[in-house]
Parts: structure tokens; C-alpha cells; sequence
């Protein structure tokens, strides 16, 4: 038996004055637990034996609450946690959709300023060839007096105003010689002479001359060889010298009988009985 009462800690004196937890075991005064005397005295044996103590009450208590909850409340707590998740992932998709709909409108915005851009680069870029050819033709005009001479050989101080003035007598054709020079042609090992004459008229008259004599090298100096052919051909502005290689590619792969330059215009045909078509720009030779 325990010396001292479980509640008020005092030693226990007088045994016929306490109570033993059918619980825990502890003993404690009858007073200690809120018991009167009167009652106390009324107790039987058997009652004190089913004493219970405030603390194992109170346990007893919780623990009956506990068994006596509803077999559902597990489920229902359960249910509920998981609708709170339900909710949660509503509020995250929601937040989700939020920023997809402003990336879409962000995208939607790019893309219309995007087209703009893309707008104005064509207008652009429609304006850049524009000028481009506006240019070449001033160019492709200020050489409309000159012409191009092949199959020349290149001599110890040689007088290219004399040479050119030669392929003149050799075709009868009445020519004043400006100026005239030799140039190298770019990435590669042959020259030319460029020659400018006094009128486009002399120019226009000594090409077509020179195609009917086809002159030879050695026409002009009988020391030169006369398998070298001299070739005289209107002067063509970078651009347009490019563009006639094209046409002239083009024409072989499709066949055209006639391809050539008059006053600076590249021109084609298919055969005689064909309509002439102009080349002016490199999407001409697409449409061939």
C-alpha cells in the first residue's frame, strides 16, 4: 500500500479514510477526490472497489469518446482531406490556366507584330530592288557608248586606241576612239579592252559590223594567230554582266535558240517564230 496519497502527497495515516484506483492503483484520501464524509461512509465495499481516480477518469474518458466515434469519421476525414486537395489543385489549375491565356494573348501580340515586321521587310526589300535596278540602269546608261573587246593579245606597250581603231578599218566601220583600255576580268587569267566611242550610233554600227566580218586575231596583226576570235559586245554594268551569264545558263538548259544584249537590255527567244522576252531582274529567268 502506498505511504502517501497520490493527490495531496501527505502520508496516509488513517487507511479507513482512503480509496485505492481500480485503475492505476493509487491511494488517495476520500476528501481528496471531492467525496464528502457523509457519502463516503455510505459506500459499500464493493463500490470502493470500482473507485476510479480523477486522471483515469479522465483517460477512461477520452478513450471512450475515441471508441465511440463513428466507425465513418476516419473516411469522412479522409474525404475531406481530399477534397481540400481537389480544391487546392482547382485554385493551381486555375492560376495555370490564368498564365496560359496571358501567354497566349502575349503570343497573339508577336505574332501580329511579327507580320508587321515581316510587312515592312517585303516593302522594304521590294524597295531596295527598286533602286537597285533604278541604279544599274543609270550605270547601264552611262556605259552606252562603250563596248567590250575579247580575243585581243596582250603585247609589250601596246595601243589599245589603235587596236580598236583597226578592228574599225577591218569591218568598214567609221569609228572616233575616245579612250580605251585593258582590263583583267575578276578571278581570272584573260583581259579585255574597253573602248569608248564618240557616238552610241558608232558603238551599235562597229558590233554589228564586226559580227558580219568575224574577225579573226591575226585580221588586225598578221603575227597573231588566227584561231584567236575577236569578239566585240556591248559594255554591261557588273549586275547585268551577272544576269546575262544567268540568261545565258537558263536559255542552254531550256533550249532557247537566241540569247543577247541590245542598247543594254538582256533579251531571249525561244526561236524565230518566238516573242522576245526581256530580262531584267533575276525573277524574269524564273518565270522562262
Amino acid at each position: 500500500m502506498n505511504t502517501e496519497c497520490a493527490k495531496c502527497s501527505e502520508t496516509l495515516t488513517n487507511n479507513e479514510d482512503t480509496l485505492i484506483c481500480n485503475v492505476c492503483k493509487s491511494t488517495v484520501h476520500f476528501y481528496c477526490t471531492g467525496i464528502s464524509e457523509t457519502n463516503f461512509k455510505k459506500l459499500s465495499k464493493s463500490n470502493k472497489s470500482k473507485f476510479v481516480c480523477c486522471d483515469c477518469k479522465i483517460t477512461e474518458s477520452s478513450v471512450t469518446k475515441m471508441e465511440q466515434q463513428p466507425k465513418t469519421t476516419k473516411m469522412e476525414t479522409k474525404i475531406e482531406e481530399l477534397i481540400r486537395s481537389v480544391e487546392f489543385m482547382g485554385k493551381q489549375f486555375d492560376v495555370f490556366n490564368n498564365k496560359v491565356d496571358s501567354m497566349l494573348s502575349e503570343i497573339k501580340v508577336l505574332k501580329i507584330e511579327n507580320e508587321k515586321i515581316s510587312n515592312v521587310n517585303k516593302y522594304l526589300s521590294s524597295e531596295v530592288s527598286s533602286l537597285k535596278l533604278k541604279i544599274d540602269n543609270i550605270e547601264q546608261f552611262n556605259l552606252n557608248k562603250y563596248i567590250d573587246i575579247t580575243g585581243i593579245p596582250q603585247t609589250t606597250n601596246e595601243n589599245c586606241s589603235e587596236i580598236v581603231k583597226q578592228i574599225g578599218l577591218k569591218t568598214n566601220t567609221t569609228i572616233n576612239v575616245i579612250e580605251a583600255k585593258r582590263i583583267y576580268i575578276s578571278n581570272s587569267k584573260n583581259s579585255i579592252i574597253v573602248a569608248k566611242l564618240e557616238t552610241t550610233e558608232m558603238k551599235r554600227t562597229l558590233i554589228r559590223n564586226s559580227k558580219i566580218s568575224k574577225l579573226s586575231a591575226n585580221n588586225i596583226l598578221s603575227s597573231w594567230s588566227n584561231e584567236m576570235k575577236v569578239y566585240v559586245n556591248e559594255r554591261l554594268t557588273k549586275d547585268r554582266r551577272t544576269l546575262f551569264g544567268q540568261a545565258r545558263r537558263t536559255g542552254k538548259d531550256k533550249q532557247f535558240k537566241f540569247i543577247w544584249v541590245n542598247n543594254g537590255d538582256i533579251l531571249m527567244k525561244k526561236d524565230e517564230s518566238s516573242k522576245t522576252i526581256r530580262i531584267s531582274i533575276q525573277q524574269d529567268l524564273e518565270k522562262v
